[in-house]
């Protein structure tokens, strides 16, 4: 605690130099940078800090409803921390990508049945790409808040309600990639894990860098358990009065490890990994060993595809299936993505 109370002071210091730097990198590409402009919809899902927030569920959603009105969407996404180095990957039902190939996120949203999805980090050339060779009604750009060289006709920012207020600050004081006042090019705003606790501190600081976007509540719904190696299913119930072992290598840990508990389970122990973690056998061995006390040792879905990927081994390993849920305003949300589509207005910018 008392390391974080001294850089904290010298992170704000060193937090002008990319302050600038961001400020100056707007108002070029407000003014005077070229902004690639497509004949698709196009849909940015982005946020303003480091860590997770809960894009890749909210893209999965949007994917969800538009598949679900008969319209073909195609994802956009980086495919963070993919092995596979070709400048492009395009990513459909026929594929046979690993989760190693395209990224954990790009692979849980590829498992769910949402593609094509095509990877790549230069997304203004994916862009033109999907324009040209796949042609789909929207496309989904993942993370693409702070990305500038492309025309949106949606921006959509999202933020985790959990997070700190004190984490609010640019980073390396805090956990923002820019300053908040890049919260006025949000479109739409939404505010993750969103239950019972208060939400008008955050909203009261939306609501000074954007006065006009709308604000939407999610939560992450559980919905089921599946077994890693075999898919079998068992329902939630099954945790309650349990002893559970939980691990997981994603943004923001915290989220998963209250759901857990919120089902019931008494969580004996829980480990957190860094984000995007890269298992291995010794890995696995490890998580063997400390299952022996519990009833249900339980990770996350993107957790369990790159666990699956390797070897299997005598291990009865679960992970949680979650999905989105929009707490409010769900119909004014589904409104604005159906005339989005049938607008031929200009996009929105950045």
């Amino acid at each position: 605690m008392w390391l974080w109370r001294c850089w904290r002071p010298l992170g704000a210091v060193l937090a002008l130099l990319p302050f600038v730097v961001i400020k100056i990198r707007l108002l070029l590409y407000r003014y005077f940078l070229p902004v690639k402009n497509i004949n698709i919809p196009v849909i940015s899902v982005g946020n303003m800090t480091f860590g997770g927030t809960g894009k890749t569920p909210l893209i999965a959603w949007i994917a969800d409803y538009y598949q679900q009105q008969g319209k073909k969407i195609c994802i956009l996404t980086r495919g963070y921390k993919r092995k596979n180095h070709l400048p492009f990957l395009v990513v459909d039902a026929r594929s046979n990508l690993t989760v190693k190939d395209i990224g954990d996120e790009a692979y849980l949203l590829f498992r769910n049945g949402y593609y094509p999805l095509v990877v790549t980090k230069h997304k203004q050339s994916g862009a033109e790409i999907i324009e040209k060779k796949i042609h789909p009604d929207v496309i989904l750009m993942d993370d693409g808040f702070q990305y500038l060289k492309l025309a949106k006709d949606m921006n959509i920012c999202v933020i985790n309600s959990l997070e700190s207020p004190d984490r609010l600050k640019l980073f390396p004081a805090g956990l923002l990639r820019e300053p908040l006042s890049g919260l006025k090019r949000a479109d739409l705003l939404f505010l993750s894990h969103s239950t019972e606790h208060s939400l008008e501190w955050i909203k009261k600081i939306i609501r000074s860098n954007n006065s006009q976007s709308p604000i939407f509540r999610t939560a992450h719904e559980p919905i089921g358990l599946e077994q890693v190696f075999t898919r079998a299913t068992l329902p939630l119930t099954v945790l309650k009065g349990k002893k559970v072992g939980a691990f997981c290598g994603i943004g923001f840990p915290e989220g998963f490890r209250s759901t857990i508990q919120s089902l019931g389970a008494q969580l004996i122990y829980f480990k957190t990994l860094p984000d995007h973690t890269d298992y291995s056998p010794k890995t696995l061995g490890f998580l063997k060993s400390w299952s022996s006390n519990t009833d249900f040792l339980i990770t996350t879905e993107k957790d369990a595809y790159k666990i699956a990927d390797l070897d299997r081994i005598d291990l009865s390993l679960y992970f949680l299936k979650i999905k989105l849920k929009i707490m409010d305003h769900e119909n004014e949300l589904k409104s604005r993505l159906d005339k989005l589509l049938y607008s031929n207005g200009p996009h929105s910018g950045n």
